[in-house]
């Protein structure tokens, strides 16, 4: 379960934005206007965070530790579950 968070520019119309989105098995995305009150992985962690309860992956009430890599335009968000822990 990945979720991965890009910056997008601001346009002429819309202001700067950070877009998350998920290729799980219900694919879906979040879009937020960008927080200048915000550090710019804040921004990225908080757009993060909205899709994560989206899409319900918090239901259990679980905590949830997410391993944070960086892309050339943001970040991805990787969660540790039981069930997907390996030897590497």
């Amino acid at each position: 379960m990945i979720i991965e968070t890009k910056y997008l520019g601001a346009t002429n119309t819309l202001g700067a934005r950070i877009k998350a989105t998920t290729k799980s098995d219900r694919p879906h995305r979040v879009t937020i206007p960008y927080d200048y009150s915000l550090h710019t992985e804040g921004n990225h962690r908080k757009c993060a965070r909205l899709l994560f309860e989206k899409l319900g992956w918090d239901k259990d009430g679980e905590t949830r530790k997410a391993y944070v890599g960086q892309t050339n335009r943001g970040y991805t968000y990787t969660f540790h579950y039981e069930w997907n822990e390996i030897s590497f």
